[in-house]
């Protein structure tokens, strides 16, 4: 779910629906800092930080069985998303470099892993709400609908 609006409006107001999520659900976010506005995907690893820690909080079999869901996710690619969240390193494990390509196909694996890895932390049972993270949002508005 992508939450949106003006300055001003209450969407800050998301964060008591933390208190409304079923168990196992996780309310994430983060602020777009204009300040590092050039680093890449900040909002949404900053965001994504908060999320690895609660999930360090799981029992040890949870953790397993979110480790293997998210290596399927992930496959060979699993450093793109370790460089940007080193937490999820602490989940995953060390994972080895993926080759370099062109800007234009790193930018699209990237999205397609990130896509990935997004629809196996939101399970059916644990959803994962993403309030915004900037006014200009990184992805195209058809992009935050995609069901995970």
């Amino acid at each position: 779910m992508l939450v949106t609006g003006h300055a001003g409006i209450g969407k800050s107001l998301v964060n008591e629906l933390q208190k409304q999520i079923i168990h196992g659900g996780f309310l994430v976010s983060g602020k777009f800092d204009f300040l590092a506005g050039s680093v890449p995907y900040a909002p949404i690893a900053h965001a994504l930080r908060g999320a690895m820690r609660a999930v360090l909080g799981e029992p040890p079999a949870a953790l397993a069985r979110r480790k293997q869901s998210w290596l399927d996710a992930l496959g060979p690619n699993g450093r793109l998303l370790t460089d940007l969240v080193s937490e999820l390193e602490l989940v995953i494990g060390p994972q080895p470099k993926v080759p370099v390509l062109d800007p234009s196909e790193s930018q699209h694996r990237f999205e397609l892993v990130f896509l990935s890895f997004l629809r196996a932390f939101a399970e059916r049972n644990h959803p994962l709400v993403l309030p915004p993270f900037a006014p200009r949002r990184p992805w195209p508005l058809s992009w935050w609908s995609t069901s995970f």
